[in-house]
């Protein structure tokens, strides 16, 4: 009985205090004062979402500026770089779709081509034959028996470079007696001594000789230091030496006679050591060319490339200096 009335006081006690509770949150809410943002109070209003950024478009591809054309449409009709520019889509249209209309047009296009190359070597022939600068006939000469003619003033005017080198200069060869070309080099570069009277020296790197080598014109370079010196990094190589100070390395490697006498003679009048008036015959080939030198004349000298007319004179006059 007593636990009965206990466990139904509890309960009453519970629903009063939870009764007690309503009322007192009830009276607190009626006694606050208004706040949030139904009246207007800001301070406590929910945050916005932030506005979506729309995207921006792509910038519109820049109109062309009034009076402009496409590249195709200013080119000249008829002009070269017209035809360059038709050739090849007139030639994949044809090859693409056969027809007789296509080919037709293709064919009638390169024959303009052809047409106007015709009449460029005309005009081109007719200036060169009126401009003697400009034709190399008289640079040098180009029928067989004018060529051969001159083609032997150069090979007297080469030997007399050589001989004369006999009083001015003469050769070092550098070998190594294990090396099978060496010993081929030695064979022509004394026959070359022989025919010109050219004092020689044979210098060993390695300490060895060769069969037939005089012992008179031989000398020792062991370890190579000379040859290092004079920038030889291989054997055999032949070197015109001029005193007191004047060194040319001639040639690199094996070669016939006639090469290294073409090579002694460049390297001589590159050390300016040949006589004036040979060197002029020697170089007869290089008759009217234009040196580096000349080319950077006229670089400094003209005023306006673009000027054809004056760039013609300048030329004209350099090539001129040079026959």
């Amino acid at each position: 009985m007593r636990y009965r009335f206990t466990t139904a006081l509890v309960a009453a006690a519970a629903v009063v205090l939870a009764a007690g509770q309503s009322v007192y949150a009830d009276n607190a809410y009626r006694r606050a004062a208004p706040r949030g943002w139904l009246w207007y109070d800001e301070t406590l209003a929910p945050a916005k979402p932030a506005p979506r950024r729309q995207p921006v478009p792509a910038p519109a591809p820049a109109a062309p500026a009034k009076g402009t054309a496409p590249e195709s449409a200013q080119t000249e009709p008829f002009s070269a770089a017209w035809v360059r520019q038709q050739l090849p889509i007139l030639l994949d249209r044809a090859m693409t779709n056969p027809t007789e209309e296509n080919v037709r047009a293709y064919k009638y296009m390169e024959r303009l081509a052809l047409d106007m190359t015709t009449n460029y070597a005309n005009m081109s022939e007719h200036v060169v034959r009126n401009d003697p600068m400009l034709d190399e006939s008289v640079r040098f000469p180009i029928s067989s028996m004018a060529r051969a003619q001159a083609l032997s003033q150069i090979g007297r005017a080469r030997e007399g470079i050589i001989r004369d080198l006999r009083s001015k200069a003469g050769l070092w060869m550098f070998f190594d007696s294990q090396c099978r070309f060496c010993h081929s080099q030695f064979a022509v570069t004394r026959m070359l001594a022989q025919k010109y009277r050219l004092p020689v020296r044979y210098i060993s790197t390695d300490g060895g000789t060769i069969q037939g080598m005089p012992a008179a014109q031989l000398r020792f370079d062991r370890g190579a230091a000379r040859a290092r010196s004079l920038g030889i990094r291989l054997t055999p190589a032949v070197v015109l030496v001029a005193p007191p100070d004047k060194v040319a390395i001639v040639a690199h490697g094996a070669m016939s006679q006639s090469e290294l006498e073409e090579k002694i003679v460049l390297a001589a009048i590159d050390m300016k050591i040949a006589d004036p008036e040979l060197s002029n015959i020697a170089k007869l080939q290089d008759r009217g060319i234009l040196t580096p030198g000349d080319m950077a004349e006229v670089r400094r000298r003209v005023r306006n490339p673009d000027n054809t007319d004056e760039l013609v004179k300048m030329l004209n006059e350099m090539i001129r200096r040079r026959m």
